[in-house]
């Protein structure tokens, strides 16, 4: 039912796993099976036995491949303060260790991202929250489909000694910070003409905002190009969930307990749910797969088809 693929999981707790959901019948596995553990915690070089070992954001790396529902796993490993990509060879490769601080000069080891997505063109996009500074922001690694993978699961061991060192000299740089000092982000999506992303950000006063940030396609310039919108609000709000986008274009967003469909900048649609949706999926199947903070996974019957991308747009690296 889900078009031959699965929803992947992840648990942010201590049990550092992650979950795989699908639906069949004959060989195919029923419901839920264990995917990877541990996800998040490997060296215990960062993370202690009171510490977070799970891992958060999932992201899909499709380059070189056939449609952009497939391709190589990147997890955000809480337990080990980085973002990884998940090789053929077994090998785990990091992609970003540090993330430039929002108040200061120096440099910091990622925090707890929640989302992250990569454009069209293979630049990934996360948000994560500066404990230090007090603020969200959204950040973005320029062209990281195109990172070398390490060679090997040997040399994967070996980077969990590394302290700030990657088989790459690109930087994680600052996206979007705000105006003022947002409080939280949430979901981040491409809109469907794959030229801005949609983000659901948390202001002060217990607002929640939803955002159309415009992309630069000119890789010599900044990835967001100043250009930005207001499309909804939500007054007495203090949680931004996950979005998504079907094929025409509309928005999926989770507010507090409630996941609401935009339309042209309308809000055409509430769907109310028994809890906090934690993720958003639209599956090939015609389901609207939902997540939620109480560990439960729900599903509704839905007309809309997810939006796909091109996976032929990513340029080769020649810097």
């Amino acid at each position: 039912e889900l078009g031959g693929f699965f929803l992947l999981l992840p648990k942010k707790s201590h049990s550092g796993r992650i979950w795989r959901w699908e639906v069949g019948g004959g060989p195919i596995a029923i419901g839920r099976t264990l995917h990877m553990e541990p996800s998040g915690c490997r060296s215990r070089k960062y993370c202690d036995d009171g510490g977070e070992r799970g891992s958060g954001a999932l992201a899909l790396d499709f380059s070189q491949q056939s449609t952009s529902f497939e391709g190589r796993l990147v997890v955000a490993e809480w337990g080990e303060q980085r973002i990884v990509r998940m090789e053929e060879s077994g090998a785990r490769t990091p992609l970003i260790l540090e993330m430039p601080s929002l108040c200061s000069e120096k440099k910091r080891r990622i925090q707890k991202p929640n989302k992250m997505i990569f454009t069209a063109f293979g630049d990934l996009i996360i948000s994560d929250y500066d404990t230090e500074c007090q603020q969200a922001s959204l950040f973005y690694l320029d062209n990281a489909m195109n990172i070398k993978p390490l060679p090997s699961a040997l040399e994967s061991r070996k980077a969990h000694s590394w302290n700030a060192t990657l088989n790459h000299d690109k930087m994680v740089q600052v996206l979007y910070s705000g105006e003022n000092k947002l409080v939280a982000t949430g979901g981040i999506a491409l809109d469907a003409t794959w030229t801005g992303i949609y983000s659901l950000v948390e202001q002060t006063g217990a607002v929640v905002q939803l955002l159309h940030l415009h992309l630069n396609d000119d890789d010599d310039e900044p990835l967001w190009n100043g250009q930005s919108e207001i499309l909804h609000e939500w007054l007495n709000a203090t949680y931004s969930g996950p979005i998504t986008v079907d094929s025409m274009g509309n928005i999926f967003v989770s507010v507090e307990q409630d996941v609401y469909i935009i339309s042209e900048k309308r809000q055409v649609a509430t769907i109310s749910l028994p809890a906090r949706a934690t993720s958003l999926t639209l599956g090939e199947d015609g389901f609207l797969y939902i997540s939620t903070n109480s560990d439960e996974l729900l599903r509704i019957k839905i007309r809309s088809k997810p939006l796909k991308m091109p996976t032929n747009l990513v340029q080769k690296d020649t810097k």
